[in-house]
């Protein structure tokens, strides 16, 4: 997950505000929501680290107004 969260950053300049678990949360002002990706935020999450590539990583990623399980 630190990797993902990593790679994220580098990629979209996006920091975490929280992580909970296994997910991270990131905010986003409203106005721009349609800049960012959620589709290549996923495909991030989802490239496995370097010193673990046959490792099988799963994720999911959605956009909302409000945290929520």
């Amino acid at each position: 997950m630190a990797d993902a969260l990593l790679r994220i950053e580098k990629e979209t300049t996006l920091l975490p505000v929280m992580t909970v678990h296994d997910e991270a949360v990131y905010e986003i002002i409203h106005d721009q929501r349609t800049a960012v990706d959620v589709a290549r935020i996923k495909a991030l999450f989802e490239e496995p680290p370097l010193w673990a590539t046959d490792l099988p990583v799963a994720s999911d990623a959605k956009a909302t107004f409000r945290y929520g399980k």
